[in-house]
């Protein structure tokens, strides 16, 4: 559940006027930390992460923003009989643990 869908709704947007391309940049800034970027595997990451997600489908990450969104499983996720392992990076910018712990 995202409390606050303007982050999402906003790269909708601007990949519909824009193109996947510029919203590329970020989305791999949010995926790897400035540290490992900066390595040169790193830097191959980066770069591959980049090319791969500018050959994206500008409609189909359009409409995947809109459901990740929209997302809210709260409720079902209270289904689950055994304690479920919820995995969560100190440096998720998209997934802070204080969301993975409220899951």
């Amino acid at each position: 559940h995202y409390p606050d869908q303007a982050p999402w709704r906003l790269r909708a947007e601007t990949v519909a006027a824009k193109g996947v391309a510029a919203i590329a940049p970020g989305a791999v800034a949010r995926w790897l930390t400035p540290a490992y970027a900066a390595t040169p595997e790193g830097a191959v990451a980066a770069r591959t992460l980049h090319d791969t997600l500018v050959r994206t489908d500008a409609q189909g990450y359009i409409e995947s923003c809109n459901a990740v969104a929209a997302l809210d499983f709260r409720d079902s996720n209270r289904r689950i009989a055994p304690p479920p392992l919820v995995i969560g990076g100190l440096q998720d910018e998209a997934t802070p643990m204080a969301m993975a712990e409220a899951m």
